[in-house]
């Protein structure tokens, strides 16, 4: 609430939020096998603080500039992730070149549902458990659909809620006769807003380690 009130542009919360907040005074209440009671403890409580912690954050969230957190994975098929913005392509079908899924594990979708964006946090790890670099876009597409959805990393949708864009438009291999020459390079770069960002040929960026640099902290 701090960042909202000091103007920040995008706050990312990269903390994936997925199950209910066990120490709300709302979760503690339903403990208590016996509905009178409950029901007069949570009166008495309601005069002191929040009963639902979650709705007092969901509350927070909604006031804006906040882009919530999913994680790409592979296991059951879960509900679709929440997208803000859209996706437009220039070139080649994307599909063919960038990482797909077919699950995820997302924040609550109340949480989901009051943020401004939603981006994934998940990486690629090289074939040593090196990560060297970052995905900006990843598809995701539940097992047995037809097609599937694109998604932004946190810091792409974190762009895209700071600047007030729509859409993040993705260049492939073949909308650029002086870049792509007819081949199938893959993709070449994102634009979000008035940024453009170069890629890799699977959306990706390279990492460059700087270390530790305690200036880019604010502690709590």
């Amino acid at each position: 609430m701090r960042l909202q009130d000091a103007g920040v542009a995008a706050i990312a919360l990269d903390i994936i939020l997925a199950e209910p907040d066990r120490n709300s005074a709302a979760e503690l209440l339903g403990e208590i096998p016996d509905e009178a009671t409950r029901e007069r403890l949570a009166r008495t409580l309601s005069k002191f603080l929040p009963l639902d912690n979650d709705e007092v954050l969901r509350r927070t969230v909604a006031r804006g500039g906040v882009v919530a957190a999913f994680a790409l994975t592979r296991g059951e098929p879960n509900p679709a992730p929440v997208r803000h913005g859209g996706f437009a392509f220039v070139g080649e079908n994307p599909t063919r070149f960038i990482p797909t899924v077919e699950t995820n594990t997302t924040s609550l979708p109340a949480f989901q549902s009051a943020a401004a964006g939603n981006g994934f946090v998940s990486i690629i790890k090289s074939r040593d458990g090196v990560v060297r670099s970052v995905p900006l876009v990843f598809g995701n597409k539940p097992a047995g659909a037809e097609k599937g959805e694109f998604y932004p990393s946190i810091a792409v949708e974190a762009l895209r809620v700071a600047q007030g864009a729509s859409t993040v438009l993705v260049k492939a291999s073949g909308s650029d006769r002086e870049t792509g020459f007819g081949d199938h390079t893959g993709i070449l770069a994102v634009r979000v807003g008035s940024l453009t960002i170069s890629m890799t040929p699977s959306g990706q960026i390279s990492i460059y380690p700087t270390g530790q640099k305690p200036e880019r902290y604010i502690f709590a």
